[in-house]
């Protein structure tokens, strides 16, 4: 004996075992249906605030979901339109529209984490780069004579003990020590 149920996609009625519609275990008629509600924007933006544990407005609102180390600081992250984004980018177009993608979305609350879009602001390149600067956060500008010292420490120190020695980003130091930057200044010969 089957049960007819709704498909909850295109609402098309469909056949399947009672204990199947008791568990609601087949909410669409096809995988089709599945697939196309999955695409939707309601079940995308469901998804994505799924992720965030939200506080009160004033509070950051803290991504739960994926995350990656970048410029130094964790930044979410979240599969949008097949397409891998900052989270905090994609809170900003669900809650404001639609923006360009050299725009830079900036926290007010300089948390890389948060999601909350109170907390959010649009900005340029130029904007962002303010902001860190006046957040101290703007990266170390190098002088010559930092890099000759630098390549002059290789095998003597780690690149992370280096970094902090600079107060440079690890990849820095290994870029001066493979002569992948300042090569003309380190006269490594072995330079890429």
């Amino acid at each position: 004996m089957l049960t007819t149920v709704t498909c909850q996609f295109c609402q098309k009625k469909f056949q399947i075992f009672p204990y199947l519609a008791a568990k609601n275990a087949r909410p669409y008629c096809s995988h089709k249906c599945y697939c196309l509600h999955k695409q939707t924007d309601e079940y995308i933006r469901q998804r994505f605030w799924e992720k965030v544990i939200i506080a009160k407005p004033e509070d950051c609102w803290l991504w739960q979901g994926a995350r990656r180390q970048q410029y130094g600081q964790e930044y979410g992250r979240f599969l949008y339109q097949a397409k891998i984004h900052l989270a905090h980018r994609i809170s900003y177009l669900f809650t404001y529209g639609p923006f360009l993608d050299d725009d830079c979305v900036l926290h007010k609350c300089d948390t890389p984490p948060c999601v909350n879009p109170t907390h959010l602001f649009l900005g340029t390149r130029n904007d962002n780069n303010i902001d860190k600067a006046k957040k101290g956060r703007a990266r170390k500008v190098l002088i010559p004579q930092q890099a000759k010292e630098i390549f002059t420490l290789k095998g003597k120190y780690s690149l992370s003990k280096t970094a902090a020695m600079f107060n440079v980003h690890f990849m820095t130091i290994s870029d001066i020590w493979h002569g992948r930057i300042w090569s003309w200044v380190t006269n490594d010969e072995n330079a890429l």
